[in-house]
């Protein structure tokens, strides 16, 4: 049984605290129709849309919340508190990679000291829900392959997921996955399905499902 990892509790009662002791903008759902009414008067502007969003948060609209924090950003809201409550709207929607990019831009801002240490916890944590995800997702490709069976003794490897800043370090997910193929190759009583070999087949079953080719093809 899997159980969904809410950013609630112990990151939200830091954050009330901080709010207090960093200066982080306060806003309740109460404040939403006063805070949509001043957004009419001034649109764009960043500190009303960064509380705005935090409103919608706290109001459970993660969805439209996401929305205004990310016009936040783009207007050029300081502080940090719109990426970080941007990162905890993407989390609760289970959006990992953008909740970790949200809570870089918290860091990258300069946000409040006292909550750094529990963010670079949070981008940690958003990173194996993100490989989670990359791993259900290949197993889904895998039973998709075929219809039949596997053959005894086969296995299938796909490529890693690096989740990484880094661009130049990319060509090891595929350089770590070619590594497990010799091994598992040099082992002499598997049958190995090689990456190329499952991108062709997936590839085939991508055309097949516009109409480009006939499913005898493959």
């Amino acid at each position: 049984m899997s159980v969904r990892f809410r950013p609630g509790h112990l990151l939200l009662a830091c954050l009330a605290v901080a709010a207090c002791a960093t200066g982080l903008p306060r806003a309740e759902p109460a404040d939403i129709p006063m805070l949509r009414e001043r957004l009419a008067a001034a649109p764009g502007d960043a500190d009303v849309l960064t509380r705005l969003g935090i409103a919608l948060y706290k109001d459970a609209q993660h969805a439209e919340a996401a929305r205004v924090l990310d016009e936040a950003v783009a207007a050029g809201a300081t502080g940090g508190a719109a990426h970080l409550y941007l990162g905890l709207a993407h989390e609760e929607m289970g959006q990992w990679s953008e909740a970790r990019a949200a809570y870089a831009g918290f860091l990258d801002a300069g946000g409040s000291g006292a909550l750094q240490s529990d963010i670079r916890g949070r981008m940690a944590l958003m990173g194996r829900r993100e490989l989670e995800a990359a791993a259900q997702q290949a197993l889904a490709q895998e039973a998709s392959l075929s219809s039949e069976p596997p053959a005894p003794r086969s296995v299938a490897v796909f490529p890693f997921r690096l989740v990484s800043e880094n661009l130049e370090l990319e060509p090891l997910q595929v350089a770590l996955a070619d590594m497990m193929i010799t091994d598992l190759t040099l082992a002499g009583d598997l049958t190995v399905l090689e990456r190329a070999q499952i991108q062709t087949l997936l590839n085939e079953m991508a055309l097949t499902e516009a109409g480009y080719t006939e499913p005898a093809t493959g």
